[in-house]
Formats: C-alpha cells, structure tokens, sequence
C-alpha cells in the first residue's frame, strides 16, 4: 500500500528521473550545490531570497552602467555619420590629387611651350630689337631679349666700345626696348 501499487522497477526509473532533473537544476544553478538536501523549506527561502536580492542589485548596477556609457556616447556623433564624413573626404583627396596632377601637366606642358617660344621666336625679336637699337642710336648694337624669365639684354654705349656692366639704362632707352620688342612679337 505504501508503493501505490507501484513496482520496484518503477520506483527505480522515476528515482532516476528524480537525479536527473535534480542535475540539470544544479547544472543551471551551480549556487543552489551547496544546500543541504535535508534543509528545511526556510533555509531554502532565506538562500532564495539573498540570491534575489542580490540580483536586483545587478540589475541596478547594470542600469547604472548602461546609462553611464549613454551619457557617454551623447557627445559622440554617430558611426554612420562619421563614415560618411570620411567618405566625402576621401573623395575630396582624390579630386585634389586628380587636379594636382592636372596642374602638373600644365607646368609641364607650360615649360615646354616657353622653351619652344624661345627658341622658335627669340632669335627674330633678338634681330628685331638689334636692328632698332641700331637705328635709335645709329650705332651697331647687339641686343637682345633674355631667357624665361630674364630681362632684355641692352648693351649701354662705353667710351671704348665695350660694354659696361655697371648702372642700368635710361628710362627712355627700356621704354625704347619694350616698344621694339613689342613691335618684334607682332611682326613673328
């Protein structure tokens, strides 16, 4: 009467259940471990209480630190916004270094332009500015037009003839010059 008409074999299985689901709540609750099987229904309350407790306490400290990094983070702008901004950068430094190039193929193509004009045009306005000084000053003068860059190469008149590499020509004579020379690159 005390089995419930339950055999032995029966008793055993669900005694083996009993182990079973008495591991898998241990497993799940390494804490509960230590409690005396045989301890009373208080014993088992207090324990569960404190361990409540204790996690109310976690779950405010949690709250707490989860509003901690949020006011953090306020501050802070957002991930997308600054991937966008480094894109928009990223594109404005290749649009710089397109046009940088772009400015270095001009200098380039520049230089070679003025060494061509000087070289193709110089002789003729050298000519030119030479046969005009000659006629301003009904003397043979050999002058003309520098390099890039340099200015018009007037030799002054000297007593003797030869050229004198101190104080610059008259006003009126570098005036004569850029007319000649103007005059020169009008008629190449």
């Amino acid at each position: 009467m005390l089995l419930g008409e339950r055999s032995p074999d029966e008793l055993r299985a669900q005694l083996d259940e009993c182990e079973r689901r008495l591991e898998a709540l241990l497993a799940a609750n390494p804490e509960l471990a230590g409690l005396d099987g045989e301890a009373g229904a208080g014993e088992i309350a207090r324990r569960l209480e404190g361990l409540q407790e204790e996690q109310r306490a976690l779950e405010v400290k949690a709250a707490r630190l989860e509003e901690e990094v949020r006011s953090a983070f306020k501050d802070h702008r957002a991930r997308a916004e600054i991937e966008e901004d480094a894109e928009r950068w990223r594109r404005e430094v290749a649009r710089l270094a397109k046009a940088r190039a772009a400015a270095l193929m001009a200098r380039d193509v520049i230089a070679e332009a003025m060494v061509s004009v000087y070289r193709d045009f110089a002789p003729a306005v050298n000519a030119f500015l030479s046969d005009g000084f000659e006629y301003i000053t009904r003397r043979p003068v050999r002058a003309g037009a520098g390099g890039p860059g340099h200015a018009a190469d007037i030799p002054p008149p000297t007593g003797d003839g030869a050229r004198d590499h101190g104080p610059p020509v008259s006003r009126g004579t570098l005036t004569a010059a850029y007319v000649l020379m103007r005059m020169g690159l009008a008629n190449t």
